[in-house]
């Protein structure tokens, strides 16, 4: 089971259908490229654009049950179309706040919108992984430096998701 692909697809679900009145940009997460509907692979990199990509889950040392997946969000524009750094901050901005949310939801134990767009995705798109998934909490993981790559400016952060596997 592809846990990585299916926290990046939800991770993408929570941040689109919270980024209010501002226009969303491109989102492509890593394993599953194509599922926006815009992505073309002869504009592979078009601008703005939300990247997700999930790390490989790692199992807890001290327990060996608990498992963690860093998710890395990074959000680019090119520099060219951007000189003032206005649109990648906007779009981080909202980004941020989505992660935020989530976070800010479970350390509270009140599920908001984010939560809730993050376990339908997880239900509907997942039903596999659902079934045997339990979600333990979302930590922050160090930010991502802003850094300038071939033309694109980029700024992002990461969120760590804890859980167990009821099959194991």
């Amino acid at each position: 089971m592809n846990f990585p692909k299916a926290f990046e697809g939800a991770l993408a679900a929570a941040i689109v259908g919270t980024f209010g009145e501002i226009e969303l940009p491109r989102i492509r997460t890593w394993q599953a490229i194509d599922a926006e509907g815009r992505w073309n692979p002869a504009e592979d990199r078009a601008f703005p654009m939300i990247g997700i990509r999930a790390q490989t889950p790692k199992t807890n040392e001290e327990d060996g049950i608990t498992i963690a997946c860093s998710v890395a969000v990074t959000v680019g524009t090119l520099a060219t179309q951007d000189p003032a750094h206005g649109e990648v901050a906007k779009y981080y901005g909202a980004m941020q706040g989505a992660l935020d949310n989530l976070y800010k939801q479970f350390r509270v134990g009140v599920a908001g919108q984010e939560r809730e767009l993050y376990d339908a995705y997880l239900e509907n798109s997942e039903p596999a992984i659902n079934a045997i998934l339990r979600i333990g909490g979302f930590q922050p993981a160090g930010e991502v430096e802003p850094y300038e790559e071939g033309g694109a400016i980029w700024v992002g952060s990461a969120l760590i998701v804890h859980y167990i596997r009821t099959d194991y």
